[in-house]
């Protein structure tokens, strides 16, 4: 019973830690895909002010330049909220591994106490036997 239940708070643990990464890694993939998708944006939008032959050298310059500026303060933004959301998740992965870790040795102190609960018992048990 005792090495059951050892082995059952262990593949809890184990599953947790699983779930963890991948949420964590699923975080990262889709903060990877959402960046990958603003660039790209932001450069078909800044294709086509350049391509447009109707528009002056001097306005052209001036929507360039607040495209670059935009796109700046976006990268810095999304950077910043991905580092955000990193840091999250690395600090309750690690607090989810204290805690199963806390929680595992819970269990094992336990788990020596009752076994030297039954043995105590069981030498009690021998000596009033031999005693009889």
């Amino acid at each position: 019973k005792v090495t059951d239940d050892h082995k059952a708070t262990l593949a809890d643990m184990q599953l947790s830690a699983a779930k963890a990464a991948a949420e964590h890694k699923a975080a990262m993939s889709n903060m990877d895909e959402e960046h990958k998708a603003t660039v790209l944006k932001m450069t078909d939008e800044h294709k086509a002010i350049v391509s447009d032959k109707d528009s002056s050298i001097s306005r052209l310059a001036e929507e360039h330049n607040a495209i670059v500026s935009k796109m700046i303060a976006d990268h810095a933004t999304a950077m910043s909220k991905m580092a955000e959301q990193y840091e999250s998740d690395v600090v309750n992965t690690n607090a989810s591994k204290t805690k199963m870790s806390e929680d595992h040795q819970a269990t094992v102190t336990k788990m020596a106490e009752d076994h030297e609960a039954v043995v105590s018992k069981i030498k009690e048990n021998h000596k009033a036997t031999v005693m009889d």
